[in-house]
């Protein structure tokens, strides 16, 4: 009904030029969100490949038959690289309810430019999560994760005082 509300008040070109900017970041976001899947997955099967090749070059003393099964599921899953992956995913995941819901009631009911430049730095901070998980520094995944959390928390703060505005 808003959104068809919001349609009819304007034409069709002024809505879809006033909202490109949320839309582009929300592309981008889901652009993001499968390097992601891809990267969790290639890792998996890059320690499934690396251990079948070490396996073979040893001329195939154990026993146990490797799986990419061992390496998603089972106690290879548990190594810090495969937890790097794990959480770079998962962590995206996660956000993407808050996130995106908040970039776009903010986008509707404060400003869609602010919305897309709040998006974009949302995306920047999430890209380096992978980079950071890595460090031997576990504070350092805070610059990742806590200017994410702020601008989800500005989306919501500034939608709220608009909305409450409006009763």
């Amino acid at each position: 009904f808003f959104i068809r509300k919001l349609m009819c008040q304007n034409n069709m070109e002024d809505f879809t030029k006033k909202y490109a900017g949320p839309a582009l970041v929300t592309v981008g976001y889901f652009g993001l969100y499968y390097i992601f899947v891809s990267y969790q997955s290639f890792t998996k099967i890059k320690m499934f490949l690396d251990a079948k090749k070490a396996k073979k070059e040893s001329g195939g003393e154990k026993k146990e038959k490797i799986t990419l099964g061992y390496f998603k599921y089972g106690e290879g899953s548990k190594t810090t690289e495969a937890i790097r992956s794990d959480r770079t995913f998962l962590n995206t995941l996660e956000q993407a309810p808050p996130f995106l819901c908040s970039l776009w009631l903010h986008a509707i009911f404060v400003s869609p430019t602010s919305a897309s430049y709040g998006g974009l730095a949302y995306i920047a901070s999430r890209a380096l999560y992978p980079f950071v998980f890595a460090s031997k520094n576990p504070l350092m995944i805070l610059t990742s994760t806590v200017p994410g959390y702020l601008v989800i928390m500005y989306f919501a703060f500034t939608t709220a005082t608009k909305a409450y505005a409006l009763l």
